[in-house]
């Protein structure tokens, strides 16, 4: 940004720094943006993300929208009324192996993908797992012609979409 350049429009926190920045002299400019380079690069290495110290598989209460969840599924069971889908189309080579390994450290990484809800005493009750099994599916439609094996990519899609969510399994 130049300090010719006009404020930003938007909402009221951006606007505010972005004229905060513009009134910086080009050397002010220059050592904030060293400043926090360094700081990115020494707190990247210096702070790893690190999980809760917590008994894997010990009920914890769950959060407001968790609750929102839960009790949704206990009014209308499977009716998907949380599910958001992203159907996405890939073309060109895909590395099946390095997709796998991909969405296993993402799940191993994230203790809210490795969750299910249960009810202890009545209650609802969310219990982190240690560990998830997660197999990325693969389907090969190469034998059918193309019209065919779009109708029937399509199917699948719709079909996923409309999967009942078993919140009991993370």
């Amino acid at each position: 940004m130049s300090s010719s350049s006009p404020p930003s429009q938007g909402n009221g926190a951006h606007d505010a720094t972005a004229e905060r920045l513009a009134r910086l002299s080009p050397q002010q400019r220059e050592l904030l943006l060293r400043q926090l380079a360094a700081r990115k690069s020494a707190g990247a290495a210096a702070q790893p993300i690190r999980p809760r110290a917590l008994q894997p598989g010990a009920p914890l209460p769950l959060s407001a929208a968790q609750q929102r969840m839960w009790f949704f599924e206990r009014l209308q069971p499977g009716t998907g009324a949380y599910h958001v889908y992203a159907h996405l189309r890939l073309r060109g080579a895909l590395d099946a192996g390095a997709v796998q390994r991909a969405f296993a450290a993402v799940i191993a990484r994230h203790e809210s993908l490795r969750t299910g809800f249960g009810e202890v005493a009545g209650e609802p009750r969310q219990k982190v797992a240690a560990q998830v099994g997660f197999a990325v599916p693969t389907i090969d439609l190469s034998d059918l012609d193309p019209q065919r094996r779009e109708a029937e990519l399509q199917r699948r899609a719709d079909e996923e979409t409309v999967r009942p969510f078993d919140l009991a399994r993370p």
